[in-house]
């Protein structure tokens, strides 16, 4: 049985977004049009680029959107979690305290239901508008 923040990929493609997560479309632009996405249709097309480049001793699974508690996309390497991957498609940069609030939620969450292995987890935070400068220096330091 799976648990509850698990979800087949084929029930996620048809979700609806909830209203306050659709950003605004800009065509005008060089980029790659993530804007044209809501952040649960980012986190599918994460889904789907890392089961692309997945090899047969890692599996990626796509995490419930209503109980993510800061892991959108997992990524087991040999049965071990290797790697969690939020995704952030906001309108603005992320700000030192997204960032903050997004480990500290995943902290929590791992005190409540001990997920994270002894080894280490490569956490990544996918975020198409980038990073303020203070959260840049976070990340740097």
């Amino acid at each position: 049985m799976l648990p509850s923040f698990y979800r087949p990929i084929d029930e996620l493609v048809g979700e609806d977004e909830p209203s306050n997560s659709t950003p605004s479309i800009d065509h005008n632009t060089d980029e790659l049009p993530f804007s044209a996405l809501g952040g649960r249709r980012f986190e599918i097309l994460g889904y789907l680029l890392e089961i692309d480049d997945a090899d047969e001793i890692e599996s990626v699974t796509l995490v419930q959107s209503s109980a993510d508690k800061g892991r959108d996309i997992l990524v087991h390497h040999n049965g071990t979690l290797a790697r969690i991957i939020q995704c952030k498609n906001l309108l603005k940069k992320v700000t030192k305290s997204d960032l903050l609030h997004e480990l500290v939620k995943l902290l929590l969450f791992d005190e409540i239901e001990s997920f994270l292995p002894a080894t280490p987890v490569l956490y990544e935070l996918w975020a198409p508008r980038g990073f303020s400068e203070p959260a840049d220096t976070l990340i740097t330091e």
